[in-house]
């Protein structure tokens, strides 16, 4: 963001409006604006764009943040809100878009509403942010994203059951081995990358005896999948799987055990760059098993 950007046009608009007027003009990203008092509090203004001038995200958020990636959305603006804190010294601008934040995911689309984009900007440092609200797995959940920089969404999901969840976002490609208990997942984080023409979604949580479950979704020659690692308890391995499993405890002892769950079979299949610890899971030594 260009440096006092922010506090430039709000000493603008406090100076026009001190001198009178009912409304200040001010220009941002070669596009016109009127700037009045927000609900009489001399340190609030609401921006809206002059008759006839079609303002978009992207030309406004280029303005603030610099290159945008390609992944986010161009939508429509009508109004922005800006706060002055002459004390701090800081001031932010909260963009809210219109429309929906379509993103192709699966058979479906992932679809973010409620869409505002926030700058702030203090006397020693500047930053962006984007929110906006989806359905993921049928449930509501805030989508953030940092700005500048790559597009990461991130976010938290209320506990679902681990199959429902996937079925929800690409179908039923996941199954479970015969005898192991249906996984209901606790609370989780869940981050949405994009690299290339699709986005991967990954998910980590827990899930009862289970202490650590992830869960990538990603689209892998030519179609969408799915891959779930388990981590699975030191201390009877086998019998948490299946009670007709148990005595293969003492027979077989196993160190950091994983269960593997994937719809598909391939080595060519990459982590997504974030910091989830689960590059082991794609090692080539280890053959994917196709359970769908």
């Amino acid at each position: 963001m260009s440096a006092d950007l922010l506090r430039n046009l709000a000493s603008k608009i406090k100076s026009t409006l001190a001198a009178g007027a009912a409304e200040a003009p001010v220009t941002i990203a070669g596009r016109e604006f009127l700037a009045r008092l927000e609900s009489g509090n001399p340190n609030s203004f609401r921006l809206e764009p002059k008759q006839g001038a079609a303002v978009t995200s992207n030309m406004l958020l280029a303005a603030l943040f610099g290159a945008l990636p390609p992944e986010l959305p161009d939508l429509k603006i009508s109004t922005l809100v800006l706060d002055a804190d002459s004390t701090s010294n800081s001031h932010v601008l909260r963009i809210p878009l219109e429309g929906v934040w379509d993103i192709p995911r699966g058979p479906s689309h992932l679809q973010i509403g409620d869409v505002v984009v926030t700058a702030k900007e203090s006397a020693t440092d500047s930053s962006g942010s984007l929110v906006g609200k989806c359905r993921l797995g049928g449930q509501v959940s805030e989508v953030n994203v940092n700005l500048p920089g790559d597009i990461i969404l991130s976010g938290t999901l209320p506990p679902i059951d681990l199959l429902e969840l996937v079925k929800s976002i690409v179908g039923p490609v996941l199954k479970l081995p015969a005898g192991l208990p249906s996984i209901g997942l606790r609370e989780s984080t869940y981050s949405i990358t994009f690299q290339g023409e699709h986005p991967t979604l990954v998910v980590r949580t827990s899930a009862g005896a289970f202490k650590d479950v992830t869960l990538v979704i990603s689209h892998v020659s030519g179609e969408w999948g799915a891959l779930a690692q388990i981590e699975l308890p030191t201390d009877g391995v086998f019998s948490k799987l299946s009670d007709s499993l148990s005595q293969l405890d003492a027979l077989l002892p196993v160190e950091s055990p994983r269960l593997l769950l994937s719809s598909f079979a391939t080595k060519e299949f990459s982590a997504p760059p974030v910091d989830l610890s689960i590059t082991h899971i794609f090692s080539g030594a280890l053959p994917f098993v196709n359970l769908g």
